[in-house]
Formats: structure tokens, sequence, C-alpha cells
């Protein structure tokens, strides 16, 4: 097995390179010396060492490299040896906390880049999540299928009692539909008051409405927000693939047209019940 070991700047730069000024030579490799051409990392100059002391580098994730270093034109006394060591000592310390630093960077990194597929205000997977889980269905050629909602009113909630009150009425929505769907199912805020779930897999008509069912019981209750109390309203409609569209843009324009048309049978028959 081959180890490529990247040594932090530090280590080749001021810090070593002030054991040039002082009249020492320096080379990092790794196994035993005279160490063969592929196993020197870094070192002062191209020719071999004389007569080196060698101190091992413990670096992080359990890897060691050794420093050797000599004096340019005679050996190392007894004063000089313990500074050497006191050097070595010091780069051991620079390779530690330049480790923490890479692997802190690292772990950062991942939690910015699992933010950037977050919707922040409900926690849900956002629009770039949902268009990229989307590509990556359709070059599989998976069946899915795709629920689509909205709350009804909503700018009307916006309008009346502001927008904070209107945040956290979607903040409540997208809390009770995580808990309304599978684990394996993905739920996602794509915009506004606007919310969908991917279903993978192939399912029949029925699980969708039994879903849907089981989603306006979950969301669709009254949230009461200080001395304000709503009632929640959704539209909700569904397609599959590939029974209802070959793309997946035909599949969401067919999920899109039903919820609308769902909405306007909503609207109906709350008119018609006053």
């Amino acid at each position: 097995a081959c180890v490529v070991l990247k040594l932090p700047e530090v280590l080749l730069t001021e810090n070593v390179n002030s054991l040039k000024q002082a009249g020492y030579q320096f080379c990092f490799y790794a196994g035993s010396y005279p160490a063969l051409p592929e196993n020197i990392l870094a070192s002062s100059d191209y020719r071999p060492l004389k007569d080196p002391v060698s101190y091992p580098l413990k670096l992080s994730g359990g890897y060691e490299i050794m420093l050797g270093i000599a004096m340019s034109n005679s050996w190392i006394d007894m004063q000089e040896l313990i500074l050497v060591a006191g050097i070595a000592f010091v780069l051991t310390i620079l390779t530690t906390i330049a480790g923490w630093g890479i692997e802190g960077a690292r772990r950062r990194g991942k939690e910015l880049e699992d933010l950037s597929y977050r919707d922040h205000l409900t926690g849900l997977l956002n629009k770039r999540s949902y268009t990229e889980y989307l590509e990556e269905l359709a070059k599989k050629k998976s069946p899915y299928g795709i629920i689509y909602m909205d709350v009804n009113d909503f700018k009307t909630v916006n309008d009346v009692y502001g927008h904070e009150t209107g945040d956290i009425l979607l903040s409540v929505v997208g809390k009770r539909l995580a808990n309304s769907v599978k684990d394996k199912d993905r739920s996602f805020r794509i915009g506004g008051d606007e919310f969908t779930v991917i279903i993978a897999g192939d399912q029949q008509k029925s699980f969708y409405n039994d879903m849907i069912k089981r989603i306006r019981l979950n969301v669709a209750r009254p949230i009461g927000i200080g001395k304000i109390q709503l009632n929640i309203y959704l539209s909700v409609g569904f397609a599959r693939y590939p029974e209802d569209g070959k793309t997946s843009e035909e599949i969401i324009k067919k999920a899109d047209d039903a919820m609308y048309y769902d909405k306007r049978l909503t609207k109906a028959r709350r008119l018609q019940n006053g």
C-alpha cells in the first residue's frame, strides 16, 4: 500500500528553512536512512545527509515519518542534538495542529454542504436537493411518484397577520409533513408555500390516496400562534413515473395540474358550505 502525505506548508517554509540558515541540512523521509528516492518527502539538499540524527514525527491518522538533521560540515554535538530534538518536538506539535485544522475544515465543509441542501425555515430538503434527486431518478429510469401540495390562502395569512406569522405557519407545516412520511420517502419545500414529497418505487394509486389522507389529517390541523387561531387547508395532487409521463417535466406538470384541480374543488366546497 502507498500513502501519499502532503506536508503542511508551515513545515517547508520559515520553520525548517531556519535550520538551513543555522547551518543544518534536513530530510523528511519514510522508512530507514539512507532512504530510497521515492521515500524522500522533502529535503534541503539533493545530496544525502552525512551521519544524520533522525527523529520520528507522528502525524494525524496514525502515520509516521522521519526527520533527519545533520550539520552541513560536521557531526552534531550534544547541545546541538538537544536543539534538534526541540525543533523536532515543535514540528510534531505543528503537524498535529495542522491535522486538526484539516479535519476541522473537512467537517465544517461537510456541514456547509448539508446545509446547502436544506430549507432554513422548515428543515426540509430544498429545491436544489429536489432537482438533483429527480435528475438522479431520471438517469436510473427508476419508478417514482410526486405529491405536490400548497397551503390555501397563505397570501392572506401574510397580508393580514404578517410575514412572521406566515413563517411560523410554514415551519409547522414542514414539521408535520416530515412526520407524515416514511424515512425512505423525501419531503421538500420548493418555494413559498409549495411542498412536495417524492416516493421512490412503483406504487398503486390507492397508496398515494391513502398517503394524501394521512398528510391531510396530520398537516391540515388548526394551529395557534399567540392569540391567533389558524385553520390550514391543503391542495394536493400527485403523478407517477412512468404511468403519467415519460420525463420528470411531464410528471411535475401532471402533479401540479392535479393539485390545482383539487384547489378548485376545495374552494367550491367551501363556498357551497358557506
